[in-house]
């Protein structure tokens, strides 16, 4: 679902290691998003933010 709101994203992850957790990754970055909270915001867009926040 994340690909569809945020087209720059390439990939998400589950992080078998860790319970509750994904990595999302991007041309350049990846970002590890747990429990609904996410490393960084800033590089993913407006409408993804939102939808993270809302789960």
């Amino acid at each position: 679902m994340l690909k569809t709101l945020d087209p720059v994203i390439d990939k998400v992850e589950p992080l078998k290691e860790v319970d509750n957790s994904f990595v999302i990754r991007m041309r350049k970055r990846s970002f590890i998003l747990k429990d609904g909270e996410l490393t960084n915001r800033a590089f993913l867009s407006s409408g993804t933010n939102c939808r993270l926040l809302n789960m």
